[in-house]
């Protein structure tokens, strides 16, 4: 799913939940959670080629999403302590924030 997409989508009236994957300090993707009449996953938006959409920094992930409407965005940074303290992987390592978003007027 592109952006363009999904605000076409927004624009429909689903209801989709917008979160930033912070995969690195300088790696943000953008992310969906489908309602359940759309399929109820996790979606990872794309460009045009069908690449993952990514940004270099959370401000400019957080445009992004604002531009198509988002007010408030979920922030997702997995963090590897569980893999540096022997846990077992796929455990409930993520850190969540939950804020709001505005359009910067810059």
């Amino acid at each position: 799913m592109t952006l363009k997409e999904l605000e076409a989508a927004l624009a429909e009236g689903d209801e989709y939940k917008a979160t930033v994957l912070a995969a690195d300090a300088v790696v943000y993707l953008l992310q969906v959670h489908a309602p359940v009449e759309v399929g109820n996953s996790t979606i990872t938006l794309t460009n045009s080629r069908g690449e993952n959409l990514v940004f270099r920094s959370r401000s400019a992930a957080d445009q992004a999403f604002a531009r198509v409407g988002f007010k408030e965005v979920t922030l997702v940074h997995e963090s590897a302590y569980g893999e540096m303290v022997g846990l077992e992987p796929g455990g409930d390592t993520k850190l969540q924030q939950t804020y709001p978003v505005t359009i910067d007027p810059a």
